[in-house]
C-alpha cells in the first residue's frame, strides 16, 4: 500500500494485500472461499465443488490406458452428481484444438456409465434391477 493509502500499481493494477477483504495470500482471491462455478449452457450452472465427482475407469492394453467411458486414449469423462441431483457428464479431449463439454444426461445414462466405469455400488438397486433387464 502506497503512503497516501492508495493500493494501485501502474495502469491502476491492485498490488499488496487488502485489508478487510476476501483476497489470499498473494493478493489474489481467495481460493478456499471460491466456489467452482461450471456452465451447463442456457444460463445454468452447478457448483463442482459441492457435487460428487466420478472418474472413469480405464484398463491398461499393453501400451496405453484405455478409457472405458470412451474406448479411446485421447478422449476422456468424469460424471458429476450435484448438489441438486443433477447429472453432468464432462467429456475433454487431449486433441490439440478440441473443446470440453459438460451435457446433462438422465438417470439412465448416468447408471450405465457408473457400471461400464466400476462404480456399480453408486447405483441404486432399484435401477439395477432395471438396467439388467
Amino acid at each position: 500500500m502506497t503512503a497516501s493509502g492508495d493500493n494501485r500499481g501502474p495502469a491502476g493494477v491492485e498490488t499488496g494485500r487488502l485489508e478487510g477483504t476476501n483476497r489470499g495470500p498473494s493478493g489474489g482471491p481467495n481460493l478456499e472461499e471460491t466456489m467452482k462455478r461450471v456452465s451447463i449452457g442456457d444460463g445454468r450452472w452447478f457448483n463442482a465443488d459441492k457435487a460428487d465427482k466420478f472418474y472413469e475407469g480405464r484398463d491398461f492394453d499393453g501400451s496405453n490406458h484405455i478409457s472405458r467411458a470412451t474406448g479411446s486414449q485421447w478422449e476422456h469423462e468424469t460424471l458429476y452428481h450435484t448438489a441438486k441431483g443433477k447429472w453432468v457428464l464432462y467429456h475433454w479431449s487431449q486433441w490439440q484444438g478440441s473443446r470440453d463439454s459438460y451435457t446433462v444426461i438422465s438417470d439412465q445414462d448416468s447408471y450405465r456409465w457408473l457400471i461400464r466405469n466400476g462404480h456399480h455400488d453408486e447405483v441404486p438397486d432399484e435401477a439395477m434391477e432395471v438396467l439388467e433387464t
